[in-house]
């Protein structure tokens, strides 16, 4: 079995900045990532979107200009618009393996599994790390109903090659309305489905008011207080007698923490659904693990 001073689970922007400040200091480094190397927002998160963004706020400014100086509005071609996004986003794992290669880190592609508090096992390896830090960020919220397993995440809206005619989209956070906004920009006949009585409660509500008013001039159809009761035939029905016909539906609902796959229940790690519990400091109850980025149970 291998040991190493500093085991990272995770391999996000988190991950690279604590890579810099332990650098100097001449530590063995193991990084494991089951996923994309870089983590959720460089590859399925942030930077995808605002790629997909710039063209469509280039569309929606345009049609706002349509005959004060614009002829014509601007139309969006989805599955060039993809293939960009794909040369733009693609090389990134690689860089990033690269990068902390460079930092003196060895990487390791595969799903880390807690043997006990300081070791882990990768496929049929094991190793043992004086300190670990767990960064396994946060993932898609599975919705548990008849016909979810066709749901599409947003991972998913950032490779789908075919636009969609009709598609609803389950909750009305920032992230349900940032795709709204795409797809209604791409020319996709969109509905909004949530349980609660306006989007994004968190938010001003006057502010709010404008952003579903602009939403629906553009053809966005919103219903509320609707809890989804399945998806079966392209049919999405809900509690409430709402039966939509739609290509395809997003699951909006929001993110939970990345802790299923690890086996915390073989260590003495404390968390919660909000995730895996810190001091001020992020170690975990279990001195020398430590707990950093979106995983950490906040609130």
């Amino acid at each position: 079995m291998k040991k190493y001073d500093i085991i990272v689970i995770g391999s996000g922007p988190s991950v690279a900045s604590l890579l810099s400040s332990v650098e100097p200091q001449n530590k063995s480094i193991l990084v494991v990532d089951g996923g994309l190397f870089g983590g959720i927002c460089p590859n399925e998160g942030c930077e995808p979107k605002i790629f997909l963004e710039g063209t469509v706020k280039t569309v929606l400014t345009a049609k706002k200009l349509l005959g004060n100086g614009i002829s014509q509005p601007a139309k969006l071609d989805w599955p060039a618009l993809i293939k960009a996004k794909k040369h733009f986003i693609d090389p990134f794992p690689e860089d990033v393996k690269k990068s902390y290669q460079a930092m003196g880190a060895d990487i390791l592609q595969g799903m880390a599994n807690f043997v006990d508090n300081h070791t882990i096992q990768v496929d049929d390896q094991r190793f043992h790390g004086d300190k670990i830090v767990i960064a396994t960020g946060q993932k898609p919220r599975q919705l548990k109903l008849p016909g979810s397993d066709e749901f599409l995440t947003s991972t998913d809206v950032f490779n789908l090659e075919e636009l969609p005619k009709k598609i609803a989209i389950i909750g009305s956070g920032y992230i349900g309305m940032e795709f709204a906004t795409i797809f209604l920009a791409a020319g996709s006949e969109v509905s909004i489905i949530t349980q609660t009585k306006r989007p994004l409660e968190q938010f001003y509500s006057e502010h709010v008011d404008v952003l579903v008013k602009e939403l629906e001039d553009n053809g966005a159809k919103f219903y509320f207080e609707q809890g989804v009761q399945e998806f079966t035939d392209r049919h999405l029905k809900t509690q409430q007698g709402l039966d939509l016909p739609v290509d395809m539906v997003l699951n909006a609902t929001g993110r939970v923490p990345t802790v299923d796959g690890l086996a915390l229940e073989n260590t003495d790690i404390q968390y919660n659904p909000r995730g895996i519990t810190t001091d001020n400091h992020l170690e975990t109850n279990v001195p020398g693990v430590y707990a950093m980025g979106d995983i950490v149970a906040k609130g």
